[in-house]
């Protein structure tokens, strides 16, 4: 039994000295952070967001859904107002860049979830899974606001491949700001 016994300890410590740390990951060099001094302080509707791999986006506009498919969503236009917004996203970079990277977001510019609506009629959805360099594309995304909390809009753009890059928890958002018409 004692033979065993000293036979499992051996075996144990020999595994746990395989997982020492020989400080390779002291070595590594910092994630990259973008400073905050460059990230832009407000952007409107119309402008252009540039990264530092050459890929552009920009909000074209933000409109009132007015018009609707059979299918469509139809909340209560009483208590919330319906609207679209429009990107447009450019690869000035020299890779490939994937869109599923992209995550688009709408909130109150006061405050407040906007909510996400199905409405087929007049949208744009993504077309392709990536974008080829010096190819652009333009996409919508439709959503809701309840109407106490205004007609202006902060539309948020999550780049989740940045936020896994520089170690940040889900990406780096850029914003805009800019009213319902």
């Amino acid at each position: 039994m004692r033979t065993r016994t000293t036979i499992a300890m051996a075996a144990l410590a020999l595994a746990l000295s395989a997982c020492g740390d020989d400080k390779r990951d002291l070595d590594l060099p910092p994630r990259p952070t973008r400073p905050e001094a460059q990230r832009p302080a407000k952007l409107n509707v119309g402008d252009t967001y540039r990264y530092d791999d050459g890929v552009e986006v920009k909000v074209l506009s933000i409109s009132r859904i007015t018009e609707f498919g059979k299918w469509d969503d139809k909340p209560p236009q009483d208590k919330v107002t319906l609207f679209r917004v429009t990107w447009m996203v450019s690869n000035g970079g020299k890779d490939e860049f994937g869109l599923d990277d992209l995550s688009p977001q709408c909130e109150g510019a006061k405050g407040g979830f906007a909510g996400h609506a199905y409405i087929d009629k007049g949208s744009k959805p993504r077309k392709d899974r990536s974008l080829a360099p010096t190819t652009t594309e333009t996409f919508t995304e439709e959503a809701t606001l309840a109407h106490n909390l205004g007609k202006t809009v902060k539309c948020r753009l999550n780049r989740i491949d940045i936020g896994a890059e520089s170690g940040e928890m889900g990406g780096e958002y850029t914003s805009w700001t800019g009213d319902i018409k």
